[in-house]
C-alpha cells in the first residue's frame, strides 16, 4: 500500500511504500530544531515540544512522480546529513546519508500529511525518542536507546547493497553518486545563529 508524499504547496508528490521496513521516530536534537528554523516554519514543522516527527525507511521504497527538479538540499555542517526540502515552498522532505550507498532516508511528517491520526494508522505511532534533553518542557521524553536502531539501519543498508536496491532513491544519481541537487553546507555562525534561535543555546 502506498502512502502519499507531497510538499504543502503540491509540486512535489510522491509516494511511500508503507510494507518496507520501517520505524516512527521523533528526534529533539539541536541540530533537527536549527533546521526547522532555516525553513522558517519552526511552528508547523515541529510538535509543541521541538520534536521533528519522521518515518525512518529505506530509500528504494520512495517515489517521486512530480517536481522531482524541485528538491534541494542543506548540511547544518560539513559531516551532518542531507537535509531535503522543496524549494518551492520550504517543505521538509528527509533527511539522508551524504552517499547513496547508506541506504536509508527519514521522510518528515510535513511531506506524509503531517503527523496524526492518518500517519499513525499507516506506520503506527512514534516509539523511538532521540536527543530529548533538547526537547521543550518537564518531564523529558524517555530516551531511546540508539544502538538498536543503528544496528537495523546497518543491517537494512548491507541488506540494500547486496539486493542492489539501493541504487533505487529519488536522492541521487546513481550513475554518478552524486545528490541530486549540490547541498549548500550553513557556515558555522549561521548555524549556531539558528540554533541559539531554536534551543537558546
Amino acid at each position: 500500500m502506498l502512502h502519499p508524499l507531497a510538499c504543502r504547496c503540491g509540486a512535489v508528490r510522491g509516494s511511500v511504500d508503507t510494507a518496507a521496513p520501517h520505524e516512527r521516530i521523533t528526534c529533539y536534537c539541536a541540530d533537527c530544531q536549527a533546521y526547522a528554523q532555516f525553513l522558517g516554519r519552526p511552528d508547523a514543522d515541529l510538535d509543541a515540544r521541538g520534536g521533528t516527527n519522521a518515518l525512518l525507511t529505506v530509500p528504494s521504497a520512495i517515489r517521486i512522480d512530480s517536481g522531482a527538479q524541485r528538491l534541494a538540499c542543506v548540511r547544518m555542517t560539513r559531516r551532518g546529513p542531507l537535509r531535503w526540502y522543496a524549494a518551492c515552498c520550504n517543505t521538509p522532505v528527509a533527511n539522508t546519508g551524504p552517499s547513496h550507498k547508506a541506504a536509508y532516508a527519514s521522510l518528515l511528517a510535513p511531506s506524509l500529511g503531517g503527523a496524526g491520526p492518518a500517519l499513525d494508522a499507516a506506520f503506527g505511532p512514534a516509539r523511538l525518542f532521540g536527543f530529548v534533553r533538547h526537547a521543550r518542557g518537564e518531564p523529558k521524553p524517555p530516551q531511546t536507546p540508539l544502538a538498536g536502531v543503528l544496528l537495523r539501519v546497518v543491517a537494512r543498508s548491507l541488506k540494500a547493497r547486496l539486493d542492489g536496491s539501493y541504487r533505487k532513491t529519488p536522492f541521487f544519481d546513481v550513475a554518478t553518486g552524486r545528490p541530486v541537487a549540490e547541498p549548500k553546507v550553513l557556515a558555522p555562525e549561521e548555524r549556531a545563529r539558528l540554533v541559539a534561535a531554536a534551543v537558546g543555546a
